[in-house]
């Protein structure tokens, strides 16, 4: 049950995202973060780790899920670790975006 929840808790963040991302690709990166000069291209850089990282989540939650139904205790370990990386997934993905919004966020 749990599994169900964090899964789609994290796949509902990462849909609205999607929904901001051309936003940010638009009015954040093109004329703040990628100009010439302003030294912030790093910043961008760990903006697109941390959209891959969290693309990655998505499978890994899924993965949870699925994991999450079987009965077998040969698959608790396997379960328990892919938590454990949906978890590590979560909390960077989060100090990456602040991270980047305490440069410029969207608005």
């Amino acid at each position: 049950m749990f599994a169900l929840v964090a899964a789609s808790a994290y796949a509902a963040t990462f849909l609205l995202g999607l929904i901001m991302y051309p936003a940010y690709k638009l009015h954040v990166r093109a004329e703040y973060f990628d100009l010439a000069g302003s030294g912030l291209a790093w910043v961008a850089r760990l903006f697109d780790i941390k959209e891959m990282w969290m693309l990655v989540g998505v499978a890994i939650a899924g993965a949870v899920v699925l994991l999450s139904r079987q009965t077998d205790s040969r698959t608790r370990p396997l379960y328990v670790g892919l938590s454990a990386l949906l978890f590590v997934s979560v909390w960077g993905a989060a100090l990456m975006g602040l991270v980047v919004a305490s440069y410029k966020a969207v608005g």
